[in-house]
């Protein structure tokens, strides 16, 4: 019982990790630690708080916001991603 209970915690722990999930998107996405060292956007990936998303010109995204509404940000977009929390 003790490890079924540990097991489900770290469950709800890794999986309210993620602050923000891509729902969709068409055309070239990229994301960045760093804003300066960009990688490939991956469809459904989620994404931490602090990462920076850029829009190509022919290109939208749809982003699910750590309090489960939806935005989307259309070409030539350049955003860091922020969960303002208040602990």
């Amino acid at each position: 019982m003790q490890k079924f209970l540990i097991t489900l915690f770290l469950i709800f722990c890794f999986s309210n990790s993620f602050a923000f999930e891509i729902l969709k998107f068409n055309g070239k996405i990229e994301y960045s630690f760093d804003n300066k060292n960009w990688k490939k956007l991956l469809v459904k990936q989620k994404l931490n708080s602090g990462v920076w998303i850029k829009t190509g010109p022919k290109a939208k995204v749809t982003l699910l916001l750590p309090n489960r509404t939806q935005t989307i940000l259309s070409r030539n977009t350049t955003v860091q991603l922020n969960d303002n929390k208040k602990s």
